[in-house]
């Protein structure tokens, strides 16, 4: 919300509370994301494969747009890949970029539409 040309933030408030045993109290974190329960190993493959991506493409080319369905064959060609023992690359990791881009576009409800670059299309 701005005000004045100046950015004001709310506090979010659930209305329920998480006692601590040292008395501290905190909003409950249900429904909020277990970012803890991430594991930082696929977590590191993916931010290297990104790294790889990036030194290709440039920095954050894939936001630009890319076909759902380019994403999902990509995604399944890496697994089949993997599963036949290939491991000339991360395929899991590549799976994962390509089922995270998936998940962004329809976070994004699809916003790389809007641009020049080809777009999202959603497969059938």
């Amino acid at each position: 919300m701005r005000k004045r040309g100046k950015l004001e933030y709310v506090t979010l408030d659930s209305g329920s509370r998480e006692r601590f045993p040292s008395g501290a109290v905190r909003d409950c974190r249900a429904g909020k994301g277990r970012y803890d329960l991430i594991s930082p190993h696929g977590l590191q493959r993916l931010a290297l494969l990104m790294e790889r991506g990036s030194a290709k493409y440039g920095d954050r080319n894939w936001e630009r747009g890319i076909p759902e369905s380019r994403c999902m064959d990509s995604a399944f060609r890496h697994m089949v890949h993997y599963m036949a023992g290939d491991r000339d690359e991360d395929h899991l990791a590549a799976v994962v970029f390509n089922l995270f881009a998936v998940m962004h576009f329809q976070a994004t409800d699809g916003a790389a539409e809007n641009n020049n670059s080809g777009g999202l299309t959603r497969g059938k």
